[in-house]
């Protein structure tokens, strides 16, 4: 997906592809999201945006110091990788409704990451689901199924390809550049902002 190159004789004008990696469960992350998309719906120009929640050891680690929590407690571990596991899964089949809808679920999602964070229940997470307005019989049979199964697994393998070891992170490619830009450090409006008037700069150069 991630290796197919930009057709620019269809599509001339500057595209971006914008995949962004979040932990579900960490609120700065839906944060991050929320203020780039605001962002990137002002600018003029396609853009494509891919959310990916992701999570590995490393993340969790962050997670727990971020939020001063045992680092010694197996049973926690369990479950921020269980809750992770399964917003992730949940979010993929609910794709299935449609991208609006899979993301306004991630939206309505941070509402309860503020307080409850990885001890969110299933329960929690399809009530959101059917605040979102997605067809909750038929995102328990999509959830169960081995293409989202599948699919959730795509993902972790592309965050795994490219090397991503934060969350939040950024991966931009344009119509410009024939390889994308990882952004780990720094991932602010102002800062994408910039590597995308750099990107625009190179267009105009061309």
């Amino acid at each position: 997906m991630l290796d197919m190159p930009l057709n620019q004789k269809k599509e001339p004008a500057h595209v971006l592809d914008i995949y962004l990696f979040i932990d579900p469960i960490d609120t700065s992350c839906h944060q991050c999201a929320t203020e780039i998309l605001d962002f990137l719906n002002t600018l003029n120009m396609k853009v494509y945006t891919h959310f990916i929640p992701y999570f590995n050891l490393k993340t969790i680690d962050e997670y727990i110091k971020k939020y001063q929590l045992p680092t010694t407690d197996l049973t926690l571990r369990n479950k921020i990788y269980e809750t992770d596991y399964l917003i992730g899964l949940t979010y993929k089949a609910a794709t299935f409704q449609g991208k609006r809808k899979a993301r306004q679920f991630l939206a309505q999602l941070k509402v309860l990451t503020d307080t409850y964070r990885h001890n969110l229940t299933d329960e929690d997470i399809l009530g959101i689901a059917e605040l979102s307005n997605l067809d909750l019989s038929m995102l328990l049979e999509d959830r169960q199924s081995e293409n989202a199964k599948y699919l959730y697994q795509k993902d972790l393998e592309i965050a795994h390809k490219f090397s991503i070891s934060k969350v939040p992170s950024i991966i931009v490619f344009d119509s410009c550049r024939p390889n994308g830009i990882l952004i780990e450090e720094d991932i602010t409006v102002s800062h994408i902002q910039h590597v995308i008037e750099t990107s625009m700069d190179c267009l105009k150069a061309k």
